[in-house]
């Protein structure tokens, strides 16, 4: 997801000239096509100091390349995500930790469930911690190995993880919307050393006080490049890809659940073979809170507490208390 940066700037004009400046205006990645019906609401993240979230993760991955490769077994994922600190920025520090991985047989499977699940234990206890802003902006994004040295072959898989991260919150718009309301963004994409483009469409179904449904659909769009793989140089061209999603959006806990389906194709030329690359992910996700134990008193620090070691919160506090 593109991320705006908001830059405060101070240009002197006119010496002795001492009246306050007018602040910059406020910008947005947004482009809202359709305000939606009335009524309309301001949708902005609200999340409790002491929140906490379980999200169980199913991905179906095909792989073609040049008329090899085929389906591979579906991945499962629990992924805990916890409020971690209460920032002066009108943000929060969030932390979403793999909880549990495991892999499941899928008719025609290359490989088996188990070979997959020899590589994917490794992945278990990693997390990844972001500031959100209320406008579900996700920034200072940090992968957090809790001093384990991953398997080479792990490394890129960790750092897509990573990228992923940035997906968990839905950017919004800075004026209301109401139903049926249709915005856009852009966003730059680097996976495994591609650089892609997404656009965005979001288009709203349902909504209210603290969450909204929504159908979604992306387009991918690439640059004729080059890329390395395993010390070998493969040359891209007609990068291109779409996905369609429809789920619901969890103001108040940093939670998007649904089904997504994304589908990629290139053309790849290196090793003076020329083959069509496609690949296809659907991904579903479902809320499996009702697992988790309730949360202790004190779980989250404000800023200063950082500093001074201090664990105490307030519970009921949100990101726009502070």
């Amino acid at each position: 997801m593109k991320r705006a940066l908001l830059l405060a700037t101070a240009v002197a004009i006119g010496c002795g000239n001492d009246e306050a400046k007018p602040p910059p205006p406020v910008t947005s990645p947004i482009t809202v096509l359709d305000p939606g019906a009335e009524p309309r609401r301001t949708l902005r993240y609200q999340i409790g100091a002491a929140m906490q979230a379980r999200i169980h993760a199913e991905l179906d991955v095909t792989i073609d390349a040049g008329g090899q490769g085929g389906v591979l077994p579906t991945m499962v994922l629990g992924l805990e995500t916890r409020a971690e600190a209460v920032l002066p920025n009108h943000r929060m520090r969030m932390r979403t930790t793999i909880v549990d991985v495991s892999a499941r047989e899928r008719a025609g499977s290359l490989i088996t469930a188990a070979a997959l699940d020899a590589e994917a234990h490794h992945l278990r206890g990693i997390s990844f911690t972001g500031e959100l802003a209320p406008d579900g902006t996700l920034e200072a994004l940090a992968v957090d190995l809790r001093g384990r040295t991953l398997p080479p072959n792990l490394s890129s898989q960790v750092d897509s993880l990573a990228k992923t991260f940035q997906q968990v919150a839905m950017p919004l718009p800075i004026t209301p919307v109401g139903i049926g309301a249709h915005w856009q963004f852009k966003k730059p994409i680097e996976q495994t050393g591609m650089k892609l483009t997404a656009t965005t469409d979001v288009n709203v179904v349902a909504l209210d006080a603290q969450r909204f449904s929504y159908v979604m659909t992306t387009t991918l769009a690439g640059d004729d490049q080059a890329v390395t793989q395993a010390g070998a140089t493969i040359k891209l061209t007609k990068i291109g890809g779409d996905g369609k999603a429809t789920g619901v959006v969890d103001l108040t806990r940093m939670t998007m659940t649904g089904e997504q389906a994304l589908a990629f194709h290139a053309e790849m030329a290196g090793e003076d073979q020329n083959a069509r690359m496609g690949l296809t992910v659907i991904t579903r996700l479902t809320d499996d809170s009702a697992a988790l134990p309730p949360p202790p008193a004190a779980v989250v620090k404000s800023a200063e507490d950082l500093g001074s070691g201090d664990t105490g919160s307030d519970d009921n506090a949100t990101l726009e208390d502070h």
